[in-house]
C-alpha cells in the first residue's frame, strides 16, 4: 500500500524512506562503499591528470586557436589556395597539429567578414575547388595582426626567458 506502481515511472514510494534499526547496518555499508568508490575515483582522476601532464607537452591546439587567423592569412598572402591546399601549406611550415575542420571554419569566417574573396576553379581530379584570396582589407588586417603578434611575442619571450629566475615587481 506504500508502494504504488506507475507504468511510466516504475515504482514510487508515497512517503520518504526513514532508516530503522533493522536497515541501519545496510545503510552504513552502502555509505562506506560509496565513500570508497568516490575516493578511488578521485585518486584515479588525479593520477590520470598528473600522467597526462607529464606525458604531454603543452596542448598545441590551444595555442593554435589564437593564431590560426594570422597563419591562414599569411599563407594566402603569398598565393591564393583552396581549403586543403591551405591545410597542406600550414602543415608544411610546421603546424602539423592543425585540423582540417578548423582551417575550413576559419576560411569561411574570414570570407564572411570580408577579409577573403573566393572563386571556383574546375578541377581535373574531382569536384570544382573553391579558391580563397586576400582582399585589400585582408592585407591591412594581416599587417595589423603581424604587428600585434610581434608585440605579444616580445612580451611572452620576456616572461618565459629561461635566464630570468622569476619576475620581480
Amino acid at each position: 500500500d506504500l508502494i504504488k506502481p506507475k507504468p511510466h515511472m516504475g515504482f514510487v514510494c508515497s512517503r520518504p524512506w526513514i532508516p530503522t534499526e533493522k536497515s541501519l547496518p545496510y545503510f552504513r555499508l552502502m555509505a562506506r562503499s560509496l565513500h570508497r568508490l568516490l575516493y578511488y575515483y578521485a585518486n584515479l582522476c588525479s593520477v590520470s591528470k598528473m600522467t597526462e601532464a607529464v606525458e604531454q607537452r603543452i596542448d598545441r591546439s590551444q595555442l593554435l586557436k589564437g593564431v590560426l587567423d594570422l597563419a591562414v592569412l599569411s599563407v594566402l598572402s603569398a598565393q591564393d589556395g583552396y581549403g586543403y591546399d591551405v591545410v597542406r601549406r600550414l602543415r608544411h611550415h610546421g603546424l602539423t597539429d592543425v585540423a582540417e575542420a578548423s582551417v575550413y571554419g576559419t576560411l569561411r569566417r574570414l570570407f564572411a567578414t570580408g577579409l577573403l574573396t573566393s572563386y571556383v576553379v574546375p578541377s581535373e581530379e574531382g569536384p570544382h575547388r573553391k579558391y580563397y584570396g586576400m582582399t585589400p582589407v585582408g592585407h591591412e588586417w594581416l599587417i595589423d595582426l603581424r604587428n600585434q603578434w610581434g608585440e605579444f611575442r616580445t612580451i611572452i619571450d620576456s616572461l618565459a626567458d629561461t635566464d630570468n629566475k622569476g619576475i620581480v615587481l
